[in-house]
């Protein structure tokens, strides 16, 4: 009973108030000892098994011989994620497919290579994402063959997450995207929602045409957003940094007429 002579030493229990435990609970205390015994060699024997449970479940890490081959598996992963029926794997012997093939992997690598979102992301993870996103922009209309009809929409994904990142005025498109959410009543849902990077680069947009400008962008919101309301409209965040909404702003706010003048000269010249 070795087992249950060191179990009662760290427990702190004497022998005799073992005894007494045993006879409240009116059973043999060599029974009792013996039953603890078994059930200790059980909780042992679990936790040994769980251990080498949690190993053979860990994944292998696979070396994929060029990124055709790394393209495959991600591309078939993220198919399989997306619940596409019939995903496998391309097939070398289709020469079509796998020219298409190596043009995604040369998309997801260009990506990878010149983003720097990705700097610490591993090669793997960074195709991986790239699929996700080009299933995710492409929907219901997914094709191997369609890449270069959204291969600029599924860059933009990366470029606004960029943008994101690297916003210099955080704090200001923050308390720009929180009012906004207060003053439409945007639900909790719909916020988190509106956090996904294709809704708020607009709000990053936004801050940085104005502060280009020289115009406060908490001010230039305000004007939108009660224009907006009077017209019993929702502001569309995508159109604020425009010239239109920026001379609206210069009209209701009633800036000087030369700051508007300057605007309208320069996108002239720009054109």
């Amino acid at each position: 009973m070795k087992k249950i002579d060191k179990l009662l030493r760290e427990v702190k229990i004497t022998e005799e108030q073992w005894e007494e435990f045993a006879k409240k609970l009116a059973v043999d205390t060599d029974k009792l000892s013996k039953a603890v015994n078994e059930l200790a060699n059980s909780a042992i024997k679990l936790s040994g098994d769980l251990k080498a449970f949690n190993v053979s479940m860990k994944p292998k890490t696979k070396i994929f011989l060029n990124n055709f081959e790394l393209m495959n598996h991600c591309l078939l992963y993220a198919r399989m994620s997306a619940k596409h029926k019939n995903a496998a794997k391309i097939s070398k012997s289709d020469k079509t497919q796998c020219e298409w093939l190596n043009k995604w992997a040369e998309a997801a690598e260009s990506i990878w290579q010149n983003y720097s979102i990705y700097a610490h992301h591993s090669q793997e993870n960074a195709y991986q994402n790239y699929c996700d996103v080009a299933l995710k922009v492409m929907g219901d209309n997914y094709s191997l063959m369609k890449l270069n009809y959204y291969k600029d929409k599924i860059e933009s994904h990366f470029k606004s997450v960029e943008d994101i990142e690297k916003d210099p005025y955080a704090v200001v498109t923050e308390s720009i995207f929180e009012s906004y959410c207060h003053d439409f009543k945007v639900s909790v849902m719909a916020k988190r929602h509106m956090r996904d990077s294709s809704i708020y680069i607009h709000f990053v947009k936004f801050v940085e045409r104005m502060i280009e400008e020289e115009l406060k962008p908490s001010d230039v919101y305000e004007v939108l957003k009660n224009d907006a309301i009077e017209r019993n409209h929702t502001l569309e965040m995508k159109f604020s940094y425009s010239i239109n909404s920026i001379l609206l702003f210069h009209q209701k706010y009633k800036a000087p007429k030369q700051n508007a003048l300057s605007l309208l000269t320069r996108q002239i010249k720009n054109k």
